[in-house]
C-alpha cells in the first residue's frame, strides 16, 4: 500500500467520526476499533510491559461497573472530581467515570488538599476519585478501590461532558466544561496535520508513533496533544516510571519514543545540559560545534574547519539525550526561550511551539519544515476548522478564536455560565507575519504563567499574603516570562529590622501555597503602587518599575545571617555555597531558603531540579555522588554533610 493511500484511509476516520452522533461514547468506540494496537508502554520492575486497546476496553468496563456500584446514590450526570497522575491507570478511570454516567472534573494532582477541597465545596461536587486520601475522607473514592482488570458484563450509561480547572481573574478557580461534540471537533482539527508536516502525525505505514507522557492530562495541552490525539489514532503513549532525567532518558531510548510534548521548563533544562556538554570541549572543537548549530539553523556559511567532526559530535549528543528516533517535539503552555529553541533544533532535533488555552483547546502548532523557520518561535497557523483574527483587525492586538471546540460553559461557585460568544477573546497579544504565522507578544492581562506553563492567579496569591501583610499594599506579577514576584508597598522605613520582622511571616505564607504557586522573589518600596483608570493596581506599570529597578530587592537589604554559623561551624562554607546553587536552580532568593527544611515538601524541588543539583555539586566539588548516596538527603544540611564527607574522602 502506498503512503498516500494509507494516509487517506487512516485519516478518513475523522470524517466518519464527524458523521456520527458526535458524543464521547462514539469517540471512545471509534478509538477501540483496532484493538490489537499498543495503547501504552510502561515499566514494571525491570521489565517493560504494554496494554493493547482491547485491554483498555476490558479495564474501562470493569472499572466503570465498580464506580457505578460505589456511587449508586449519585444521580446520573453528577460531577465527580478526578485526581490522578498521568499514568496508564489515568485513562482507564477517566473513560470509566464517563461510562458509569458521571461528568469527570480533571484536577491537577499537584494542588494541595485544601485547594482541592475548596474547589469541590464551592462547586457542590460531592465525590472525588483520587489516587490518594484527601482531607475530606468521606467524599473520596480511592483509585485502588475501584480500578479493575477483571472482565465483566458490558455496562453503558454514558455521560457526555468533561471539566477542566482554570484560574479566574478574581482569584477563584472556575471549571471549564466541554461537551463530547466540542472534543470531537478538537480531534477533527488534526485532520490536515499529516498533509502539512509528516513528522507530527502519520500512519502506521509511515512508522511507529510513540508519545512520551510528561504532561499532566488534567492540563488541556496534555489532554489534547499527548492523550487525545494518541488515543483516537491508536498510537502508543509511553509512561515513565519516575520523572527523573535518567528515567525519562532510559525509557525514551529503550522504547524508541518519537514524540515529546511538554512545557518550556523541561526544554530549558535540556538546553542547559546540551550547552554544559559542549562547553567541556576544547576551544577549537567547541567553536566548530557552535558553528554547526548555526549552520543547522539555516545560517548561510561555507564549510568550516571541523565540519565533519561537529556533525559526528552532535550525533553523539543526541544519543545521550533521547536517542535518534525523535521525530517531533512541542513546547507549549508558556514562553520558551529563543536560545533554547535554537540550541535544541541546532543539534538536530525538531522543537516547535504550540498554543492553546483551557477555554479553546489546542488550536495551533508551528508546522514549519525547515529549522530556519522553526527558530522564529511562531505558534504557527490555526488548525483545520479553527479561525484566528486580531481584535479590531489591527496588526497587533488580542487574539480572537472561533471554532466548534470552544468551551460550552463555566461552572463558577456552582453557577453555570454558558459561553455565548462566537469569538473567544484570549486576551493574549499577538502579531501575524506575511505568511500567516502568529506570534505571541504578551500573555494574558492578569493570569500569570509559571515556568511549568501552569496558570497562577495573582489575585489568589495576593489574597493569601494579605493574611500576613495587613498594613501593606502588594502586587503579584511575573518577570522574565515566568518568575513570580511579590512587590510590597509600606509607609514604614525600609531597613533590616523591618525586613526581619516581615520575613518569617512571608516565608510561612509562601510555604503554605502549592509549590507551583510560590513566590520566587520579594521586592519592597515606599512608593505607592501605580493604579490604572479603574483605580486598580496596574500590573504593567509595576513590571515596568521593576525593570527600571525602582523597587528594592529584599535580599539586597538582608545582611548575612549568623544563626547557622553558630550552629554548624564546620559546614558553613558548604551551607552557603549549596544554598546559592539551590537558589539559582529554584529561582528563589538564597535568604528565603531554610537549610533545615525538607526540600521536596517546602520548595518546588522536583526530579529535574534534583538531577540538576547533583550535576552541579559534582562539577563544583569534583566528586561523584550518584542516586544511591544522595537518596537519603532531605535538606541543605544533609547535602552539605554528604559533600563535605565526599570531599574529605577525595583528599584522603
Amino acid at each position: 500500500m502506498s503512503a498516500s493511500k494509507s494516509l487517506l484511509m487512516e485519516f478518513n476516520r475523522i470524517d466518519t467520526l464527524l458523521n456520527s452522533s458526535k458524543d464521547l461514547k462514539s469517540l471512545y468506540e471509534f478509538s477501540l476499533l483496532r484493538g490489537h494496537f499498543k495503547a501504552s508502554i510502561y515499566k514494571q520492575g525491570k521489565k517493560f510491559k504494554f496494554d493493547k486497546y482491547s485491554d483498555v476496553a476490558v479495564y474501562v468496563n470493569s472499572t466503570s461497573v465498580n464506580i457505578k456500584n460505589e456511587l449508586k446514590d449519585l444521580p446520573k450526570n453528577s460531577y465527580v472530581g478526578f485526581v490522578n497522575p498521568s499514568n496508564r491507570i489515568w485513562h482507564i478511570v477517566f473513560w470509566a467515570i464517563l461510562k458509569a454516567g458521571f461528568r469527570p472534573v480533571l484536577i491537577n494532582e499537584r494542588n494541595n488538599d485544601e485547594e482541592i477541597n475548596n474547589l469541590l465545596n464551592s462547586n457542590h461536587i460531592k465525590k472525588v476519585i483520587s489516587y490518594k486520601q484527601l482531607i475530606s475522607n468521606d467524599r473520596v473514592l480511592l483509585v485502588d478501590h475501584i480500578y479493575s482488570e477483571k472482565p465483566v458484563e458490558n455496562y453503558d450509561n454514558w455521560a457526555d461532558e468533561v471539566g477542566f480547572c482554570t484560574s479566574g481573574t478574581e482569584g477563584k478557580t472556575k471549571l471549564c466544561f466541554y461537551k463530547g461534540e466540542n472534543i470531537i471537533y478538537q480531534v477533527a482539527s488534526a485532520k490536515q496535520l499529516p498533509y502539512i508536516n509528516t513528522d507530527i502525525m502519520y500512519t502506521d505505514y509511515q512508522g511507529v508513533y510513540r508519545n512520551l507522557a510528561l504532561l499532566p492530562f488534567s492540563h488541556i495541552f496534555g489532554f489534547v496533544a499527548v492523550y487525545l490525539w494518541s488515543f483516537f489514532f491508536n498510537k502508543t503513549i509511553v509512561y515513565p516510571s519516575h520523572m527523573t532525567f535518567d528515567s525519562i532518558k532510559e525509557i525514551a531510548k529503550k522504547t524508541k519514543v518519537t514524540h515529546i510534548y511538554t512545557v518550556p521548563l523541561f526544554w530549558n533544562l535540556i538546553a542547559s545540559k546540551i550547552k554544559e556538554a559542549i562547553e567541556k570541549l576544547p576551544i577549537d572543537k567547541r567553536t566548530a560545534v557552535y558553528q554547526m548549530i548555526d549552520y543547522n539553523n539555516g545560517k548561510e556559511m561555507p564549510k568550516f574547519k571541523g565540519f565533519n567532526y561537529a556533525k559526528t559530535y552532535l550525533k553523539i549528543v543526541r544519543s545521550r539525550i533521547f536517542g535518534s528516533h525523535i521525530r517531533f517535539l512541542i513546547s507549549g503552555g508558556g514562553y520558551v526561550k529563543d536560545s533554547t529553541i535554537k540550541l535544541i533544533n541546532g543539534i538536530g532535533y525538531k522543537l516547535h511551539n504550540g498554543y492553546g488555552l483551557t477555554e479553546a483547546g489546542v488550536v495551533s502548532v508551528d508546522l514549519s519544515k525547515t529549522r530556519k523557520e522553526m527558530i522564529l518561535n511562531s505558534i504557527g497557523k490555526p488548525f483545520y476548522g479553527i479561525e484566528f483574527k486580531i481584535k479590531d483587525n489591527s496588526e497587533v492586538g488580542n487574539l480572537l478564536i472561533k471554532s466548534h471546540i470552544n468551551y460550552e460553559y463555566y461552572l463558577d461557585q456552582g453557577v453555570m455560565l454558558p459561553n455565548t460568544n462566537e469569538w473567544l477573546d484570549t486576551k493574549d497579544i499577538v502579531k501575524i507575519d506575511h505568511e500567516g504565522r502568529y506570534y505571541i507578544l504578551g500573555r494574558k492581562k492578569d493570569i500569570l504563567i509559571n515556568e511549568n506553563g501552569e496558570n497562577v492567579s495573582p489575585d489568589e496569591i495576593e489574597n493569601h499574603f494579605y493574611k500576613e501583610l495587613t498594613k501593606e499594599s502588594i502586587c503579584c506579577v511575573t518577570l522574565d516570562h515566568s518568575r513570580i514576584v511579590l512587590v510590597i508597598f509600606t509607609k514604614d522605613e525600609i531597613n533590616q529590622n523591618l525586613i526581619s520582622h516581615l520575613k518569617d511571616g512571608l516565608d510561612k505564607q509562601n510555604y503554605a501555597l502549592s509549590r507551583y504557586k510560590r513566590i520566587n522573589d520579594y521586592y519592597i518600596t515606599n512608593q505607592e503602587l501605580p493604579v490604572d483608570s479603574s483605580m486598580k493596581t496596574s500590573r504593567v506599570a509595576v513590571v515596568n518599575k521593576l525593570i527600571n529597578q525602582e523597587y528594592i530587592r529584599v535580599t539586597d537589604i538582608i545582611k548575612d545571617d549568623v544563626k547557622y554559623q553558630r550552629r554548624y561551624p564546620k559546614l558553613i562554607t558548604y551551607l552557603e555555597d549549596i544554598t546559592q546553587i539551590l537558589s539559582d536552580i529554584l529561582k528563589i532568593d538564597a535568604e528565603i531558603l531554610d537549610v533545615e527544611k525538607n526540600l521536596l515538601e517546602n520548595y518546588d524541588f522536583d526530579s529535574f531540579k534534583y538531577l540538576e543539583l547533583i550535576l552541579k555539586l559534582e562539577k563544583e566539588y569534583n566528586i561523584e555522588i550518584g542516586n544511591d548516596k544522595a537518596s537519603s538527603c532531605k535538606n541543605i544540611i544533609d547535602y552539605s554533610i554528604l559533600v563535605r564527607k565526599l570531599c574529605s574522602e577525595r583528599v584522603d
